[in-house]
């Protein structure tokens, strides 16, 4: 947070304007705020789009007073760059950065994340750029098989570099909670299940509110506490 806070901060970040409706259009300018303080960054957008948001008359079935008509909504351009900036989990490293885990002991890319806080526990895809009109194709990763490799090509499709990348995932503040129970087919759920008549052998299914590591858990049947070494989680 520090750094990307701090007018050291190298994280690009362009704002492009095209002739159209869309990215299909022809590319009409590029101009870069990034690298400082994202905040002075988003700073800088804003007025940016404030300045090119021309206002132009509307003489149209004109009768006494013109109409204004600008040239894009600045109300949602504005609610767009701020979504933009607040929810963007800024894991972005440049060229050095990528350099130096790549020249460290573990050989690979890292990123910290939480997939938990994502919809269906999912990690963030990876995506990138490469200079000279080159491409960046990277692999999916997912909670069981957190890692994945970037692979970097040149314009006519040559690959130049292949970065290995794996996801270390942060400490959660809080322990993970039970939301369901089965038990050969049947399904109980509340915050206290008791269970009763239940067969000596058959299938039991745990299921947490978010992933966590493989781990053991403990029973307690008439003569006390029974420890299993049936293992759950990720």
């Amino acid at each position: 947070m520090a750094y990307i806070l701090s007018d050291q901060c190298n994280i690009p970040v362009r704002v492009s304007v095209f002739s159209g409706l869309d990215k299909s259009a022809p590319l009409f300018s590029v101009k870069e705020f990034g690298n400082t303080c994202i905040l002075y960054s988003m700073d800088k957008i804003l007025e940016y789009g404030d300045t090119i948001n021309i206002i132009q008359a509307d003489e149209r079935g004109r009768v006494s007073e013109r109409k204004d008509i600008p040239l894009f909504d600045y109300e949602a351009f504005h609610e767009a760059i701020l979504n933009a900036f607040v929810h963007n989990k800024w894991l972005t490293l440049n060229a050095t950065q990528i350099q130096e885990m790549m020249n460290s002991t573990e050989k690979c890319v890292t990123f910290r994340v939480s997939p938990w806080v994502n919809d269906h526990d999912t990690i963030p895809a990876v995506t990138g750029t490469a200079t000279e009109n080159g491409t960046v194709t990277v692999t999916k990763a997912t909670v069981l098989s957190p890692e994945c490799v970037a692979t970097v090509k040149t314009q006519s499709g040559i690959i130049v570099e292949t970065y290995p990348i794996k996801f270390i995932f942060n400490t959660p503040s809080d322990a993970p909670t039970l939301n369901s129970l089965t038990v050969n087919g049947t399904t109980y759920t509340g915050n206290n299940i008791e269970l009763n008549d239940i067969p000596r052998s058959g299938a039991i299914k745990l299921n947490f509110n978010r992933p966590m590591k493989a781990t053991n858990f403990t029973y307690e049947n008439a003569s006390g506490t029974v420890s299993s070494s049936t293992a759950i989680g990720k």
